[in-house]
C-alpha cells in the first residue's frame, strides 16, 4: 500500500537525510529507505557524498566511543582494586550486625569470622576479575615431579625463573655497584 506524505515530511525528511544520512531519515520519520533515497535523487541530493560523509561521521562516532570504553575500562579497574582494599580493610574495623526476628543491632569491634570470610571472598572475586580485565591468568597449573629430588628441584627453578621474567620489565637495568662487587 502506497503512503502519501506532505510536503513537510518529505522536506524535513530530505533535511534529516542531508545532516545525518539515509539511515538517521529512516529512522526518524519511519518512511522507507527507498523512497527516502529516490526523493533525495529526484531533489538533486549528491546521495553518494552524503553517505560518504556520514560513513566518516560513523567511524569517527566508533572512535570516541571506543576511547570513552577504555576509559570507562580504566575506571572500572581502579574501581575493583579499590573495593577489594576496602572490603579487606572492613575486616579489621567495627562492624554490625542485625540479629533476631526483630533484627536488633549488634555491633562487634571487629568483623566476626563469618564477616571477615564474606569479606575475604569477596575481595578475592574482585581481584579475580581485575586480573581478567587486565588480561592476567586467574588459576595455575602446577605440576610435581615426584620420585626424583633433582627433577623436582629444576622443575621450582623452572618456575621460578618464569615468575622472574614475567616480573622484571622490559628494559634491562645497568648492574648495581652490589652486583658487580659480588662478582
Amino acid at each position: 500500500m502506497r503512503t502519501e506524505h506532505s510536503t513537510q515530511e518529505k522536506e524535513t525528511a530530505l533535511d534529516i537525510y542531508q545532516d545525518r544520512g539515509l539511515a538517521a531519515a529512516h529512522h526518524a520519520t519511519g518512511i522507507p529507505r527507498s523512497t527516502l533515497h529516490g526523493w533525495a535523487r529526484a531533489a538533486g541530493l549528491d546521495t553518494s557524498s552524503i553517505a560518504g560523509r556520514t560513513a566518516e561521521q560513523t567511524i569517527a562516532a566508533n572512535i570516541a566511543r571506543e576511547a570513552r570504553c577504555a576509559e570507562l575500562r580504566t575506571e572500572l579497574r581502579e574501581m575493583l582494586l579499590s573495593t577489594a582494599v576496602d572490603l579487606l580493610e572492613r575486616i579489621d574495623q567495627p562492624h554490625k550486625e542485625f540479629k533476631g526476628v526483630d533484627a536488633h543491632e549488634v555491633e562487634f569491634d571487629r568483623a566476626p569470622a563469618g564477616a571477615a570470610r564474606d569479606y575475604a571472598t569477596s575481595a578475592a572475586i574482585l581481584l579475580d576479575k581485575y586480573r581478567l580485565e587486565v588480561g592476567e591468568v586467574t588459576s595455575r597449573q602446577e605440576h610435581h615431579v615426584d620420585g626424583d629430588p633433582r627433577a623436582r628441584a629444576v622443575a621450582l627453578l623452572d618456575d621460578l625463573q618464569m615468575r622472574r621474567l614475567r616480573a622484571v620489565p622490559l628494559e634491562i637495568a645497568a648492574p648495581s655497584s652490589s652486583d658487580a662487587a659480588r662478582d
